[in-house]
């Protein structure tokens, strides 16, 4: 189940089936145990549900993570909604 956003597509279960099959059940930041299927570049961001986008995470290493990209994204958008204004092109 998607935990993050119930409006964003789920990885489908056989693909998250078959990445902790590939990853040995083992995190692939920490080498601790792992079954958390990870993004490695956030749908957020334009990551896709691919294989090559994907990796095994302990929930440590996830939690960590995640944390880490919601606290990046909302600096991101603080800065954002902090910029000046820019000028009028018609107006000098």
């Amino acid at each position: 189940m998607n935990t993050h956003n119930p409006n964003k597509p789920e990885t489908p279960r056989h693909l998250r089936t078959r990445i902790r099959q590939r990853d040995h059940y083992t995190c692939q930041l920490c080498g601790a145990p792992g079954r958390e299927v990870d993004h490695i570049i956030p749908t957020s961001q334009g990551g896709t549900h691919t294989s090559t986008n994907l990796r095994v995470l302990c929930r440590t290493c996830h939690t960590r993570k995640t944390t880490r990209e919601t606290r990046v994204g909302k600096t991101q958008k603080t800065q954002r909604l902090h910029l000046p204004p820019e000028p009028h092109p018609g107006i000098t």
